[in-house]
């Protein structure tokens, strides 16, 4: 079997770490997820990237990975999060989106880097527009909810970040399979939690060791038991999570 993430941090498996060397408790729920079932993963999710980046990413496995996955899996991030095709520009923009500092691999792009953040900054400051990023965003939430129609033999499952995201993926579901929570909730009030999301909180995929796993059981059961869920909007079991207090998600 294959299975495939597509969005960002939240479904990341960080492929350029050492799994080998790495302990099971830093490691995040996707790549548990895929190593527990023993499939191949065929695309990763990237931290800080925006929704583009998801459907690109999706389209990019069509080209380039001979075939379809059996399952993919999407998530849906911030709608104010910037793109470009640009890989240093790109890493610039998401590190923004992480609320971190990038500096950058090589001293030779140190100006580039100044110029690109003070441009960023700018457009945020003085160009950016709340209303067309949200109906920007809600236009490619919509095209990805047409997948499932599109690519009948590959199984879908849509997980939200933010309110707004599950908000607008409750309007426009169909088909596929949706997870009524959001990301950003589970990482804001987890036990411990060091601070509200977006932050850079040192946390793999944004949860602790338990979350991860409690998230693997989860979406395992979905994948097992895909047909008894399939076309249905799903609520998280929130007493498997390790939470100080549980955010409600109502329909």
């Amino acid at each position: 079997m294959k299975i495939g993430f597509f969005g960002d941090s939240y479904v990341d498996l960080i492929w350029q770490m050492d799994w080998n060397n790495v302990p099971h408790d830093k490691t995040p729920w996707s790549y548990r997820l895929a190593k527990e079932l023993g499939y191949t993963v065929v695309s990763s999710g990237l931290g800080g990237t925006n929704q583009y980046y998801a459907i690109k990413s999706w389209h990019d496995h069509l080209a380039f990975q001979n075939g379809l996955c059996d399952y993919a899996v999407f998530s849906f991030t911030w709608h104010n999060r910037m793109y470009h095709n640009d890989e240093l520009r790109h890493k610039i923009m998401r590190a923004v989106s992480e609320v971190r500092n990038y500096t950058g691999e090589d001293p030779s792009v140190i100006s580039t880097i100044q110029t690109v953040q003070t441009a960023i900054d700018g457009y945020v400051r003085y160009l950016f527009d709340p209303g067309q990023s949200e109906y920007l965003y809600q236009l490619m939430v919509a095209d990805i909810l047409t997948l499932p129609a599109k690519y009948p033999t590959t199984k879908f499952i849509f997980l939200p970040n933010t309110e707004f995201s599950r908000k607008v993926l409750l309007d426009k579901f169909t088909q596929g399979v949706l997870m009524n929570f959001t990301f950003e909730a589970l990482s804001n009030s987890e036990t411990n939690s060091p601070g509200r999301m977006p932050v850079n909180c040192g946390r793999a995929g944004h949860l602790n060791s338990g979350n991860h796993d409690a998230m693997v059981a989860t979406i395992k059961n979905i994948i097992v038991n895909y047909d008894k869920y399939a076309n249905q909007v799903i609520d998280l079991d929130l007493s498997t999570f390790d939470l100080a207090v549980n955010p409600v998600f109502d329909r």
